[in-house]
């Protein structure tokens, strides 16, 4: 590694203002080199990739984007690309003003660290891409939305698979927890991702690694890494919703689940459904276990049960006030699956559990499949036949049955035989 300083310049065009950008990278030695930026406004969040061949590199954060309590950094080495990112975990989305460092590397000395490309995220959403692979670097400016980089409406091209089909994680109060999901290329060719549109669940997330966009290889897959976060002031509960992938030509979906809990929960509350599919008008039933950890041994409780798709709405729901003795307390809880749910559809069995004298409450929730109607004396589409043929069978057993007992009642007895009389012998 060259010792000069090596200066790249990043003009960044915001939606509400224009505002320069400068990234600097300077080296100390053959073995340490450091980031800083000028004269930026907004900043919420960043991401540097350097192609890098060594084995190992030590990454100190200088905490631009605030202490650990509300950013969060990272840093990962993966195909020769050192990727290092940070990023706030404001509810409000107020970005950082300023200049500053950024960050130092102190790497293996083996191989060279140049710039391959940075990305700025400001509060408003915008992303600001510059690619260095070019003697000229390339200059994209993606529009925000809020969103966390996009999304949009899905084509019918099935580009890329997405492990796992669901993503079902707990998330403590106040902590960081890295999700890894794979993306597997179908295409043919290579694709470029281009866009992730969380939603309303945007608020748990606070950073992707790689950044958008970033290529997946031909018959290769990648995997993208999401630190999610739970802020202190988010009310434990439930939250469903999709996260969605997105090339130019299709966009995937991936259902999502977070069971946000406290701290120090008063309640720990367990579901689990007797089966993981059932047809539409079938009863799904789910084993509640609730352990109160307060100190007060019998308490009220509320328990609402509900069957809800992901985009949060309630189908049905039932609930009811119980008594926990002795802090344990196991209940069955079943509800009907409405009987205009979709084939293939994934539901979620959601149990809510409330203290209402302190106004504390703790979910839970699993997931099952809408599959074709199996046949069941209680109904169903698919058993309308049987249900008219079982009758009718029974009908005509009775009848062929009253029939034969009549004619056997009614059938003349045979003549006896009479002996007849000796003839007298001659």
């Amino acid at each position: 590694m060259s010792k000069k300083s090596l200066i790249f310049f990043l003009v960044v065009f915001c939606i509400a203002s224009a505002s320069a950008f400068t990234t600097t990278l300077t080296a100390y030695n053959d073995t340490k080199l450091y980031v800083t930026i000028t004269n930026t406004t907004d900043l919420y969040a960043y991401e540097i990739n350097f192609d890098y061949t060594g084995a190992a590199a030590t990454i100190q954060s200088n905490n631009f984007l605030g202490t650990s309590s509300v950013a969060t950094y990272g840093s990962s080495i993966k195909n020769s690309i050192l990727s290092v990112y940070g990023s706030r975990l404001d509810s409000n989305r107020a970005g950082i003003n300023g200049s500053g460092t950024l960050l130092n590397v102190s790497h293996s000395g083996t191989g060279n660290i140049d710039l391959r490309y940075t990305l700025a995220i400001y509060a408003n959403g915008t992303e600001v891409y510059t690619y260095y692979n070019n003697t000229t670097p390339e200059q994209v400016v993606v529009s925000g939305d809020g969103g966390g980089g996009g999304g949009g409406s899905g084509g019918t091209i099935t580009q890329f698979n997405i492990t796992p089909d669901i993503l079902n994680l707990k998330l403590i109060e106040g902590r960081t927890f890295r999700e890894k999901i794979r993306l597997t290329n179908l295409a043919g060719k290579q694709i470029q991702i281009t866009g992730i549109n969380s939603g309303d669940l945007n608020q748990f997330i606070a950073a992707y690694v790689p950044q958008i966009p970033f290529y997946i290889p031909q018959d290769s897959y990648v995997d993208l890494n999401i630190d999610f976060f739970a802020r202190k002031d988010i009310r434990p509960d439930v939250y469903t919703g999709e996260i969605k992938i997105k090339t130019p030509e299709s966009t995937e979906t991936l259902p999502t689940i977070f069971q946000v809990v406290g701290e120090e929960p008063l309640f720990d509350v367990i579901t689990a459904l007797d089966r993981d599919e059932y047809a539409p008008g079938e009863v799904a039933m789910a084993t509640v276990d609730i352990q109160n950890f307060g100190d007060k041994k019998n308490i009220d409780v509320i328990v609402h049960y509900a069957i809800k798709n992901f985009a949060g709405e309630e189908l049905v729901f039932e609930e009811g006030s119980y008594a926990i003795e002795n802090y344990k307390l196991q209940l069955v809880g079943k509800l009907r699956v409405p009987r205009d749910a979709q084939l293939g559809d994934k539901l979620i069995f959601y149990v809510k559990v409330t203290y209402p004298q302190q106004d504390i409450s703790s979910s839970a929730s699993s997931v099952f499949t809408v599959i074709e109607p199996r046949f069941s004396p209680l109904g169903g589409a698919a058993n309308i036949f049987l249900l008219i043929l079982i009758p009718l069978a029974v009908i005509a057993i009775i009848i062929v049955t009253i029939v034969i007992i009549f004619n056997v009642k009614n059938q003349p007895e045979s003549p006896e035989k009479t002996p007849q009389a000796e003839t007298p012998a001659d």
